[in-house]
């Protein structure tokens, strides 16, 4: 830590030529460390992430763990004294438990600024930084589903002609309806699971794969997905997908943190930094569209898909984060039963 503090202090050189600029200097560091362990829970996280990184950055290993329940792994690890990873890489809900107990590493304003970063991106005291998006949306089979019938409200997905041929991952639908039952009310959402279960009988499967493959072999005509994974398959999969602009609609953000005890804390810091910068937000959604950021100012594309439908989207903040995890656990059982 005194040493990534050194580095954002140090003068310029003593023959007055200008020096590395800070964050070229955590950088720097980080280049002496050579590896960055990063702690997530789905490969199809962890992929983009290594891939950005290592283009930027040839010279750092970047190993990653995958786990879906990391903040559990976290939280047990410190309370064992082991500390084997560097950046937390998950939902801003999740990362909740791990800020709470201290778990945490502060990013200053200082380095957000040297890194060129917006000020909006710097959450919980500087604990996380806003990475990406998961916008909900309801996709659609282009060879099944009319124009005329597409979704524009939630309401439309009650319609009689829909009735068995809505399919959703348990944990996408589930966070989904209740996200967006923090715009509608949490009477709406309840009322809404339950003619979803007894009228719709929507499917509902393990895993987002899974639900995916149901719409692909036609075996249902519209699935709880987001925007930026549809993008991911429709234009580099070449899959016969794309997306309703149904509105208004909720944003669940993803966060970078950095553990408090990193054992590579400059290239932890020198990693999640440049991944939330625009250059490094750039890098993401050319890794994959499923990383990408629909926020307000981000340079990417699906920022720009969701400007052209000109959509209403309320973009997650810690608030309204814990809020939908609380509203979830009390849905679950109800869509499930």
């Amino acid at each position: 830590m005194l040493w990534v503090s050194f580095l954002l202090t140090a003068l310029l050189p003593m023959d007055g030529r200008a020096g590395p600029s800070p964050g070229e200097r955590i950088c720097e560091a980080a280049r002496q460390e050579g590896t960055v362990h990063i702690l997530t829970h789905v490969r199809e996280v962890a992929e983009p992430l290594e891939k950005a990184l290592k283009e930027k950055f040839p010279w750092l290993r970047v190993r990653t763990v995958l786990d879906v329940a990391a903040p559990t792994r976290a939280v047990v690890e410190a309370q064992a004294g082991r500390h084997e990873h560097d950046v937390f890489a998950y939902s801003l809900p999740g990362v909740l438990p791990l800020y709470e107990r201290g778990l945490l590493a502060s990013l200053s304003n200082p380095e957000i600024q040297a890194f060129g970063i917006h000020p909006g991106a710097r959450l919980l005291g500087g604990a996380a930084l806003s990475g990406w998006t998961f916008v909900h949306t309801i996709a659609y089979d282009v060879r099944r589903v009319r124009t005329e019938e597409i979704p524009k409200r939630w309401e439309d997905l009650l319609n009689p002609r829909w009735r068995g041929r809505l399919v959703g991952s348990i944990s996408a639908l589930t966070n989904g309806v209740a996200a967006v039952g923090l715009l509608l009310g949490e009477a709406w959402a309840f009322d809404f699971v339950r003619k979803l279960r007894d009228e719709i009988k929507v499917t509902l499967t393990p895993s987002p794969t899974l639900a995916l493959q149901l719409l692909l072999q036609g075996e249902k005509d519209l699935l709880w997905s987001g925007i930026e994974t549809t993008l991911e398959r429709r234009e580099r999969a070449r899959e016969p997908i794309s997306w309703a602009p149904v509105s208004p609609t909720y944003a669940a953000r993803f966060v970078l943190t950095v553990f408090r005890n990193a054992p590579h804390p400059n290239a932890a810091r020198c990693a999640a930094l440049w991944l939330v910068s625009r250059e490094g937000k750039t890098a993401l959604e050319e890794a994959s569209y499923s990383t990408s950021d629909a926020s307000p100012g981000s340079p990417t594309r699906v920022r720009k898909e969701v400007e052209r439908y000109r959509i209403r989207v309320f973009f997650e903040n810690v608030e309204s984060g814990r809020r939908r995890l609380e509203l979830y656990g009390r849905l679950l059982p109800v869509l499930q039963g």
